[in-house]
C-alpha cells in the first residue's frame, strides 16, 4: 500500500492540472473573503458570512474537487496508463483506495491553505472572526462538513470518471445533474412534493455547509449520494478489465 501511495503521489504531482485547481479553490476562497471585508458593516465578521466566505468555493468550487477527483482516475484511461499501473500493482482495491486516499489528502490541503488566506484576508482588513456562539457546531463543525462536503464532490468526479472512464464526463456530469437536472426539478417540486427535493444530493452539498442545526443532516444526505457513486466506480474498476 505504501509504494501505490508514493506512486500516485508522484503520478498527481507531476500534473499540472492539480496545481491550477488548487490555485483556483484559494483565488475564490480570499476573493469572497476580500468581498465580505469590503462590503460588511459589522465588526467582528459575522460567522454566518465568514462561513459562505469558506463555504462557496465548495459550490464553486465543489466543481473543481469534481474536476480534481475526475483527474485521478480518468486521466489513467485518457492516456492509457492505466494497465502500466496495475501492472505494477495488480491489487486493484490497493489501487483504487491508494488514488483515492492521496487525492483526498490534497484536497484537504488545499483547503487548510484556503482557510489561511481567508483568515489572513480578514485580518489584514483589520476585522475579526465572530465565531462566538456560532450554530451549527461553530468553528469546528463548519471545518469538518467543509472538508466532507469537498472530500464528497472528490467522490462523485473520481466515481463518475471510474464508472464511465472518461474524464469529461466526471467533470461535466455533476454540473449537468446540479444545474440541468436537480435546479429545475426543485423548482417543479417544491410545492408538490418537498419530501423529494430533501432527498436530491447537491441542494444538499450547499445547506451542509450553512450554519444551522439542520446541516449535518443534509451532510449525510449528499455523502449517501457520493458513496453510492464512489461503490458503483470501485465494483466497475474492480470487475471490469482494463
Amino acid at each position: 500500500m505504501t509504494s501505490a501511495l508514493r506512486y500516485e503521489w508522484r503520478r498527481i504531482s507531476s500534473v499540472p492540472g492539480t496545481w491550477v485547481i488548487a490555485a483556483l479553490v484559494v483565488l475564490i476562497a480570499a476573493g469572497l473573503s476580500t468581498l465580505f471585508v469590503a462590503v460588511g458593516e459589522s465588526d467582528p465578521v459575522p460567522a454566518r458570512n465568514l462561513a459562505a466566505g469558506l463555504a462557496t468555493p465548495l459550490s464553486i468550487g465543489g466543481f473543481l474537487f469534481a474536476a480534481f477527483g475526475a483527474q485521478a482516475l480518468g486521466q489513467e484511461y485518457r492516456f492509457g496508463t492505466i494497465r502500466s499501473t496495475l501492472t505494477l500493482f495488480p491489487r486493484r482495491p490497493t489501487v483504487f483506495a491508494a488514488k483515492y486516499a492521496v487525492t483526498a489528502l490534497v484536497t484537504v490541503a488545499v483547503l487548510v491553505l484556503a482557510a489561511v488566506v481567508s483568515v489572513a484576508v480578514v485580518a489584514v482588513g483589520g476585522w475579526r472572526l465572530g465565531f462566538d456562539g456560532a450554530p451549527g457546531g461553530g468553528v469546528g463543525g463548519l471545518a469538518v462538513r467543509v472538508v466532507l462536503v469537498a472530500l464528497g464532490w472528490l467522490a462523485w468526479g473520481f466515481g463518475i470518471a471510474g464508472i464511465t472512464r472518461n474524464t469529461a464526463l466526471g467533470i461535466v456530469l455533476p454540473l449537468v445533474l446540479a444545474f440541468v437536472v436537480e435546479t429545475p426539478l426543485t423548482v417543479v417540486l417544491g410545492q408538490k412534493a418537498p419530501w423529494l427535493v430533501d432527498l436530491f444530493p447537491f441542494g444538499n452539498a450547499g445547506a451542509a455547509v450553512a450554519m444551522d442545526g439542520g446541516a449535518w443532516g443534509a451532510l449525510g444526505i449528499f455523502l449517501l449520494w457520493a458513496g453510492a457513486v464512489a461503490a458503483a466506480a470501485y465494483a466497475s474498476f474492480t470487475y471490469r478489465d482494463a
